[in-house]
C-alpha cells in the first residue's frame, strides 16, 4: 500500500483492448482499480480529470453521447443543450442498440463503466479518507450527482432529462452509488460537511425498488460524516486502511442475514481506524471552551490554520499547535488572549505488540489517544471577586455580580472547617441571585437534621458544583 511499484502497477493496470474488455468481468475491473490506487497512494490529484483518465478508452469511446450530456448536465456546462433529451434516444436499449456498430457495444460498456468508477472512487476514498480534501470531495460529489441521475432516470421524473434504465443494470448502477456514497463518507468523516449530508438525505428518500444493501450503505456514508459527534475521523495507515476494506466491501447484502459473498460481522471493524482528533480551547478563567484560531504545524514542515473547537489533521503528522495572538484570520477572536503552544511527541508504533515476540504469535490492539485541550488565558482577566460562570443563554442576568466556583468551594470548606456554615452564609456567599435548584438545595438544609454532617459531605458538593455550572 502506498509503495508505488511500477511493477505491481503494470500488473494492475485495466486492460484497454476490446477483446479484453469484452469479455471481463465488471466487478474484477472495480477490484483492480482498487487495488491500483491502494499502490498508487496519495501521490496523485483526485480530479475529475484524473479519474476521466483512468477508464479505458474503448468504453468512453462506446458512451461518448452518453457521457458528455450527463457531464455537461452536471457540470452547469451548457444548460441550454442539457434540457433537451439525447439526440435519437427514446430509451436507454434503443441507445444501446444503436451502438451496436462500435468496436464495443454500449451494452457491454456500460457495467464497465459503473465498474470503473466505483472502484477509483472506493480506492480514493480510502487513500484520502478522513483528511477532508477538497478537491476529492468535490470529485466525490459529481460522481454520486451523475450516478443518482442514472438510477433516478424516470421518463417524468428525471432531473436531466436521461431514459429510464432497464433492470440489466439498474442493479450495477445502484451497487456503484451505494460505493461512491461510502467514499464519500471516508474522505469527510467527522466533518459534518453541509453539501455531502444534503445529497446523502436526499438519496436516502428514495425507498421504491432499493435493497436493504443500499440503505446500509447510505446510512453508514451518513455515520462516518458525524463520526462520534464530529470529533473522531480515520487514520490511513495500513492497518487502518486494511480494516476499512473490510468494513466498506463494495459488495452490499440483499437481505438482513445475506452473508454469502461478505460476511456482515464485519462492517464493524471501522472503529480500528479511528482516532480522536477533537481539540478543545479552554478558558483556564472561566472553565468554558472558547473560539480561537490555532496553527497546526505538521511533520512535513507546513503549516494548517483551523478553527477551535476543530478536527486536527492526522495526529501521527501533527508536531506542534501554536495560538499566537496575532494569528487570527479576522484580527480580533484571539488578541485577548496570550499566545499558547503544545508539542507533540509521537511514539515509534501506534499499534504496540503487547503479547509474544514471535511474528506468528504476534497481537496488536488498538491504542485510543486523546487529544488535551489547549489552555488560554485572557490577557485582561476580571478580578477574582468578580469572575462570573458566562452562559450562552440569553438570560445570563441571573449570574450577575456573582462569585466563581472556586471560591465558593473555597469558602464553603472553610466555613465548614470552622464548624459555622448556616442558610445565611449561603445567602452571603451566592449574593441572593443564584438559582432556583441552589434555593430548593438550602430549604432541603433547613429540612435536615444534622446540617453539619449534610453539608460537610463531599457528594454534595459535588452536586452544588454542578449546578452552579449549569
Amino acid at each position: 500500500i502506498g509503495t508505488r511499484n511500477p511493477g505491481i502497477l503494470q500488473r494492475l493496470a485495466l486492460p484497454r483492448a476490446v477483446v479484453t474488455l469484452d469479455r471481463i468481468r465488471p466487478e474484477l475491473l472495480l477490484y483492480r482499480s482498487l487495488a491500483r490506487c491502494l499502490v498508487l497512494g496519495a501521490c496523485f490529484e483526485p480530479t475529475t480529470q484524473w479519474l476521466t483518465e483512468q477508464i479505458p478508452r474503448p468504453v468512453t469511446d462506446a458512451l461518448s453521447e452518453l457521457l458528455e450530456f450527463v457531464h455537461n448536465s452536471s457540470t452547469g456546462a451548457g444548460v441550454t443543450d442539457a434540457k433537451k433529451k439525447p439526440p435519437a434516444i427514446s430509451r436507454l436499449d434503443q441507445y444501446f442498440n444503436s451502438r451496436q456498430q462500435s468496436a464495443l457495444s454500449a451494452r457491454s460498456a456500460f457495467p464497465l463503466y459503473l465498474a470503473s468508477v466505483a472502484g477509483h472512487c472506493f480506492g480514493l476514498g480510502l487513500v484520502f479518507a478522513g483528511t477532508a480534501n477538497r478537491t476529492a470531495r468535490d470529485t466525490l460529489l459529481t460522481q454520486l450527482r451523475i450516478l443518482a441521475s442514472f438510477r433516478d432516470a424516470k421518463s417524468s421524473q428525471s432531473r436531466l432529462g436521461l431514459p429510464p434504465l432497464d433492470r440489466s443494470v439498474r442493479a450495477a448502477v445502484e451497487s456503484a452509488l451505494c460505493t461512491v456514497a461510502v467514499s464519500l463518507g471516508c474522505v469527510q468523516a467527522g466533518s459534518g460537511d453541509l453539501e455531502s449530508v444534503r445529497l446523502l438525505r436526499e438519496l436516502r428518500w428514495k425507498v421504491e425498488d432499493v435493497s436493504f444493501g443500499s440503505h446500509l450503505a447510505l446510512s453508514m456514508a451518513i455515520g462516518l460524516l458525524f463520526l462520534a459527534g464530529g470529533t473522531f475521523s480515520l487514520q490511513r495507515d495500513s492497518v487502518s486502511t486494511a480494516s476499512l476494506l473490510l468494513a466498506l466491501c463494495p459488495r452490499f447484502p440483499s437481505r438482513t442475514v445475506d452473508n454469502q459473498y461478505h460476511l456482515q460481522a464485519l462492517r464493524h471493524l471501522y472503529v480500528l481506524a479511528t482516532e480522536n482528533r477533537a481539540l478543545h480551547t479552554i478558558d483556564v478563567d472561566s472553565g468554558l471552551p472558547v473560539t480561537l484560531d490555532v496553527e497546526v504545524h505538521l511533520s512535513d514542515g507546513s503549516v494548517r490554520h483551523i478553527v477551535a473547537p476543530g478536527l486536527l489533521p492526522e495526529l501521527s503528522t501533527v508536531t506542534r499547535i501554536v495560538m499566537n495572538t496575532g494569528s487570527s484570520v479576522n484580527g480580533s477572536r484571539n488578541m485577548d488572549y496570550y499566545c499558547a503552544t503544545m508539542e507533540f511527541k509521537h511514539p515509534q508504533s501506534v499499534h504496540e505488540n503487547v503479547v509474544g515476540t514471535d511474528s506468528t504469535h504476534r497481537k496488536f490492539f488498538h491504542r485510543q489517544v486523546n487529544v488535551p485541550p489547549l489552555l488560554v488565558k485572557r490577557i485582561h482577566a476580571p478580578k477574582a471577586t468578580q469572575l462570573a460562570r458566562t452562559t450562552q443563554k440569553t438570560n445570563s442576568s441571573a449570574v450577575d455580580n456573582t462569585l466563581s466556583i472556586q471560591e465558593i468551594l473555597h469558602s464553603m470548606r472553610h466555613a465548614v472547617s470552622q464548624e459555622a456554615i448556616d442558610k445565611d452564609s449561603f445567602e452571603y456567599l451566592l449574593q441572593k441571585r443564584q438559582r432556583l435548584r441552589i434555593q430548593k438545595m438550602l430549604q432541603e438544609v433547613d429540612e435536615s437534621s444534622g446540617r453539619r454532617g449534610y453539608l460537610a459531605n463531599p457528594e454534595f458538593l459535588c452536586i452544588l458544583s454542578n449546578a452552579l455550572a449549569d
